[in-house]
C-alpha cells in the first residue's frame, strides 16, 4: 500500500478588521484547503495517478475579483452586525453574496500568504470553486512535488446539522489539474473534508462559539448564509 500523505494544516485566521475567523471568510477558507487536503492526503486516486499527474506546471487561468472596496465594506458591515447580534444571544441571519465572499477572502492576509488564486461563484444552493495553489506553499507535498501547481475546479453544495453542529457537503464534481475525481470516489473525499473541517472549525473558539448558536449554514439562492437561533 501506498504511503499516505498528511493533509495539510488549514490556515488559522488572523482578527483582521475585527471579525476573526466568524461568518463566509472563514469557512470558505478552510473549505477550499481542505478540498486540496482531500484530495492531495487521501491517498485513493493518488496511488494510480500520483502527484505530478495531479499537479500542472503553470498555475490556472482563474479570473480575478474585480470587485471595490464598497463590496467589501459592504461585507464587513453584515459581519459585525452578525458578531454584535451573537454577543447579545439575538437571532441573526448573516447573508453574503458571491461577491462579498470573494472580497473578504480577497483581503484575507493569511490566504496571500498561501500564494493560493481563488473565485467562488454562488448559483443557486451549490458553490463553484476555483483555486490554484502552488505546491510549494503545501506542506509535505512540497518534498514530492517542487515548482507545480496544484489547480482545483469543484462544484458542492453545502448544509449544517443543527442536532451534531456538522457541516456537510455534497460533492458534484472535482477536478484538479486534468484529473476528473470519478463520482464513485466523490463520497469520500466529501466525507474526509467533512470530518476534517468540522474539527478545524471546532477548535477555533469564535466559529464554535457560531455553529455552536447556529440553526443552519448552507447556498441558498445564490448566497452564503448563516442562521442562528
Amino acid at each position: 500500500m501506498a504511503t499516505q500523505i498528511p493533509p495539510p494544516q488549514a490556515p488559522q485566521k488572523s482578527n483582521k478588521a475585527g471579525w476573526g475567523c466568524l461568518g463566509c471568510g472563514c469557512v470558505v477558507v478552510v473549505v477550499i484547503f481542505l478540498l486540496i487536503a482531500g484530495l492531495i492526503g487521501g491517498g485513493i486516486y493518488m496511488v494510480d495517478k500520483g502527484l505530478n499527474v495531479m499537479s500542472s506546471p503553470t498555475a490556472a487561468a482563474i479570473p480575478p475579483f474585480t470587485g471595490g472596496d464598497d463590496v467589501f465594506d459592504s461585507a464587513q458591515k453584515k459581519i459585525t452586525q452578525f458578531n454584535q447580534d451573537l454577543s447579545a444571544s439575538k437571532t441573526s441571519t448573516l447573508t453574503l453574496t458571491s461577491d462579498e465572499v470573494n472580497a473578504v477572502l480577497n483581503h484575507d492576509i493569511d490566504l496571500k500568504k498561501s500564494q493560493a488564486e481563488l473565485l467562488i461563484t454562488l448559483t443557486g444552493d451549490q458553490a463553484r470553486v476555483q483555486t490554484s495553489v502552488a505546491s510549494n506553499a503545501i506542506p509535505v507535498a512540497n518534498w514530492v512535488v517542487k515548482d507545480r501547481y496544484f489547480n482545483l475546479d469543484g462544484t458542492t453544495g453545502l448544509s449544517f446539522d443543527p442536532d451534531s453542529k456538522q457541516i456537510t457537503f455534497d460533492f458534484h464534481k472535482l477536478q484538479v489539474g486534468e484529473v476528473t475525481i470519478p463520482n464513485n470516489a466523490l463520497q469520500t473525499y466529501q466525507t474526509l473534508c467533512a470530518q476534517i473541517m468540522n474539527q478545524k472549525l471546532r477548535e477555533n473558539a469564535a466559529m464554535a462559539n457560531v455553529l455552536q448558536n447556529a440553526k443552519s449554514v448552507s447556498i441558498k439562492d445564490g448566497q452564503f448564509v448563516i442562521e442562528t437561533k
